[in-house]
């Protein structure tokens, strides 16, 4: 007794599962909400079924049992101590007393002793949906009493019907939440949709002082659209998948967010990061080169890995990331950039000139330089291609290659084309009139003129206007350009060609081209790019891929023009391979309209190097 005075009653031992259950508890955000009709009724109706003064809902967190509904019983909740539901957690089903006066647990208990003087007590336990206990559906009576099997069956049956409805609540939480997180998510990665994951990365920015401890990581994969039309989305799905699970399990021991741009990379938000960003952007390419495995139809894939640290926001931060990676050299494999003071300069100059090319479109301040196509076997130029100039007064000279940079990034390009393709009419009528021999010059057109269904009729007038035969007019496109819509690009190919335009495909054999493809085009040109045209005398990869091309054109019964050709053993490769015409500073650099005119006179040939087969 000595005992007792002590401890007046005994308290429930604590699950073994205490925290599992605690958490499935806690999941159904039901404590400490207010009184429901739905619970209400169920709680009556027991009562009076079972003919129980008292009906209660009883939920049981650390240190309470709390009443969800009650019925008979003015109280909200007890001490977890006193609570008679909380010895039944560790019941399967049902715990019954049938006179708490001769039990020892409950003799000296407040709930016997004082109000509501409970002699008669029966608790069906209440499961969560992974079968955990977290309270019971009770009944009180204020005399003893027993249980008949019918009873406590009618009493498990109320039960599973609260428990249904406290499962519902959780399973349409639960269902909600899936359904806004899929929302947020990119199905082929699992990876934060881009403005989830921006949203996400604000929340756990580190503290303002601490911020160069955050890096961000972006990961281009410019051939993914090529990848998508030309094999297909169980291709795609097989390249983006793995390098995103790669980069998962890589950085597996960060505190990281993942996100995806669609149509341009994947993001790794890296907070609280420990290590140099190049660290981390080794970390990366490694896991890429190691573990990485493509489909046999993706023979190289190019991977471009732009890191910086975070600095004002995620969005500001990503347009740096990407920045790195785009003055990366434009090759097959996995490469990284870190983004510099350097990068910064640069990123601004690009800003300026797309908010300053529509002004020079409008001013006609560009200009078209024509570097000549020269016959492999003759020395004749037969032909030559329009390149961009620009010089401003504020940039100074703009290259090529920041003109169209900017007019994509500025939604420019067809504006930008129609001005090459005028001016380039313009210049042939020109050289026409006074009376030199002009020949076909070729134009480079974007992807985005081909999505213009008047671009054929506008040739036509421009031919028409200026009085231009249209076999002078050549136009030049990039693979990746054509098959970035080819149902659509195509029947405007074919119309232009209708006209008496002809086509060249330009860059052919960086990409992975396809013989089907090019079978369907209206191509009269092959044009092979310089990157082999480097390597062809000391790589025999190269010389036989250049060769190999060659070949297929010719078969095609098309003809075959090599670009950057810079000296004799390059001229003297390609001639015995057949090449037809050959275009590069070994003859002719780029020059301006006027100069290249002194090559269109009646019998002009450059002279041809030395040949010995």
């Amino acid at each position: 007794m000595s005992n007792a005075k002590s401890v007046p009653y005994h308290s429930a031992e604590t699950p073994d599962n205490e925290n599992e259950r605690l958490t499935a508890l806690f999941k159904l955000q039901i404590l400490d909400t207010a009184p429901e009709p739905r619970f209400d009724r169920l709680t009556e109706l027991a009562a009076d079924v079972l003919n129980a003064p008292i009906a209660l809902i009883s939920l049981v967190d650390e240190s309470r049992q709390w009443f969800k509904s009650s019925c008979g019983f003015a109280a909200t909740q007890t001490p977890r101590e006193q609570a008679f539901c909380s010895h039944a957690l560790h019941y399967d089903e049902v715990m019954l007393v049938d006179d708490t006066l001769t039990d020892e647990r409950f003799r000296h208990n407040p709930l016997v002793t004082g109000e509501p003087f409970v002699r008669f007590y029966a608790g069906a336990v209440l499961h969560s949906p992974e079968g955990l206990p977290l309270g019971t559906l009770c009944l009180f009576d204020t005399r003893p009493r027993t249980f008949s099997k019918k009873e406590q069956r009618q009493l498990v049956a109320f039960s599973r019907l609260v428990q249904a409805e406290m499962n519902q609540d959780i399973t349409d939480a639960q269902s909600r939440m899936r359904s806004q997180l899929s929302a947020h998510l990119d199905p082929m990665t699992g990876f934060f949709n881009y403005a989830e994951f921006c949203n996400r990365c604000e929340v756990i920015l580190s503290p303002q002082g601490e911020k160069d401890q955050d890096a961000l990581m972006f990961i281009s994969l410019p051939q993914l659209d090529f990848i998508y039309r030309v094999h297909g989305l169980e291709t795609y799905q097989s390249v983006i998948g793995p390098v995103a699970q790669i980069l998962v399990r890589a950085f597996a021991n960060e505190k990281t967010l993942f996100g995806r741009q669609l149509r341009e990379g994947l993001l790794v938000f890296i907070n609280g990061n420990q290590q140099s960003l190049e660290e981390l952007a080794k970390k990366a390419q490694q896991a890429l080169r190691d573990e990485i495995q493509l489909p046999s139809s993706v023979p190289d894939l190019a991977i471009r890995i732009g890191v910086a640290k975070v600095i004002n926001n995620i969005d500001q931060t990503t347009y740096h990331c990407k920045a790195a990676a785009r003055f990366m050299p434009q090759e097959k494999g996995i490469h990284y950039n870190i983004f510099s003071d350097e990068d910064y300069l640069a990123e601004s100059r690009a800003s300026d000139i797309a908010l300053r090319l529509l002004h020079a479109i409008e001013e006609d301040e560009l200009n078209l330089h024509f570097q000549p196509k020269v016959s492999v076997s003759t020395g004749h130029i037969l032909g030559a291609e329009a390149l961009l100039r620009w010089s401003d007064d504020k940039l100074g000279e703009v290259s090529p290659e920041e003109v169209v940079k900017a007019a994509v990034s500025a939604d420019l390009v067809t504006v930008l084309d129609n001005w090459v393709l005028a001016a380039a009419i313009k210049q042939i009528a020109y050289w026409q009139t006074a009376d030199l021999e002009p020949v076909p010059i070729s134009i480079n057109l974007g992807a985005e003129s081909f999505a213009e269904p008047a671009l054929p009729s506008r040739i036509q007038t421009l031919l028409t206007t200026y009085k231009v035969p249209a076999e002078l007019l050549q136009i030049e496109v990039l693979e990746t350009a054509i098959l970035h819509d080819f149902d659509s690009i195509l029947p405007i190919m074919q119309a232009i060609t209708h006209i008496g335009v002809e086509f060249a495909l330009d860059d052919f054999g960086t990409e992975y081209s396809s013989l089907r493809y090019l079978q369907r085009l209206p191509i009269s040109v092959i044009k092979i790019d310089r990157s082999f045209v480097q390597g062809l005398v000391a790589n025999q990869e190269d010389a036989a891929l250049a060769m190999g091309i060659i070949s297929i054109a010719h078969d095609l019964g098309m003809k075959v023009i090599a670009e950057g050709v810079e000296n004799r053993e390059q001229y003297v490769v390609l001639r015995s391979f057949q090449c037809d015409e050959i275009q590069g500073n070994l003859f002719c650099a780029a020059c301006s309209g006027d100069e290249i005119a002194d090559y269109l006179l009646p019998n002009f040939c450059f002279p041809l190097p030395a040949f010995h087969q």
